[in-house]
């Protein structure tokens, strides 16, 4: 069995410092899966425009108020879904502009980083266990549609990116400690590749039945998902698929992170399955080693 994936969290830590604080090291390393740059307060912007996938940015406060203030207002022009936390003597909110850091943290303990960027990058949700079991799901739907085993990888997408192919599906689902959505998008190669091999002999399809598909499959893998989440004593409720059509994007978003699946061996076509939770969610999972249950009832199409 292939090792499970880490989300890969990408963060800028400004300091002028050859070497952070001993407290901000251990705060950032007891995070699983952050990959911290170090920057100089005078070259972070540069630093950062180059990191198209940025998830955070942590100033230490030794850089100088009306300098660090200066950065936090410019880092916001760049990118207002960028989480920033600010270490060290609190400044007054007015001099970072319209927009302050997400956390100031004025007397920086490891903890108290860790548990701060944690509470912005939603760490209790993002985990392995749930990109596991998402891949699992969407594998499960996938193989009752091709009755032959289907091939997929498992990857994680910053916090805030949301991939968007020509035709998706989105299942909402709420609880009382989770809330989210279940998205499921394909372009059209990978979504007439699998309507081919449910429906034998059906005609090309029209973008109608490309959206049944999407919205069909969207049912199937929330639904294996939400029996796990049942399992891991997580109650959830979810709202029939929303269908869009559009072009293939990369969308922003200000909840919490994701979850992403993706499936490349769909007919030559692209095929992303993405959970993504709301800023609040946050679950302690049972038994998160739990395998996932696919039912015998097979995915199917209505011609």
């Amino acid at each position: 069995m292939s090792a499970e994936p880490v989300p890969l969290i990408r963060t800028v830590l400004v300091t002028d410092k050859a070497e952070p604080a001993p407290e901000i090291s251990r705060g950032l390393e007891a995070l699983q899966g952050l990959v911290v740059q170090l920057s100089r307060a005078g070259d972070a912007v540069s630093s950062i425009e180059s990191l198209p996938d940025l998830a955070l940015v942590v100033v230490d406060g030794e850089v100088g108020e009306s300098e660090g203030a200066a950065l936090v207002s410019e880092l916001r022009r760049l990118d207002p879904t960028l989480r920033i936390v600010w270490l060290g003597q609190a400044v007054a909110l007015g001099r970072f502009g319209a927009f302050p850091p997400d956390r100031i943290l004025p007397s920086p303990t490891a903890d108290a980083l860790s548990d701060a960027i944690k509470d912005l990058l939603r760490f209790d949700v993002y985990s392995p266990p749930i990109v596991r079991a998402l891949h699992d799901c969407t594998v499960g739907a996938l193989e009752g549609a091709f009755k032959s085993p289907v091939s997929g990888t498992r990857e994680c997408f910053k916090a805030n990116q949301l991939m968007f192919a020509s035709t998706a599906a989105i299942v909402p689902f709420s609880g009382p400690k989770l809330s989210g959505w279940c998205l499921v998008t394909g372009d059209d190669e990978a979504l007439s590749s699998i309507r081919e091999r449910t429906l034998q002999g059906a005609d090309e399809p029209n973008r109608a039945e490309l959206e049944d598909v999407a919205g069909e499959l969207s049912n199937h893998i929330f639904g294996y998902m939400k029996a796990w989440f049942t399992r891991q004593g997580v109650k959830l409720s979810h709202g029939a698929p929303l269908l869009l059509y559009g072009p293939e994007c990369r969308l922003r978003e200000r909840g919490g992170c994701l979850a992403v699946v993706v499936c490349p061996e769909i007919g030559g076509g692209k095929l992303w399955v993405q959970l993504s939770f709301n800023l609040g969610s946050g679950v302690e999972l049972e038994a998160p080693d739990e395998p996932v249950k696919i039912g015998s009832g097979a995915f199917e199409l209505l011609a």
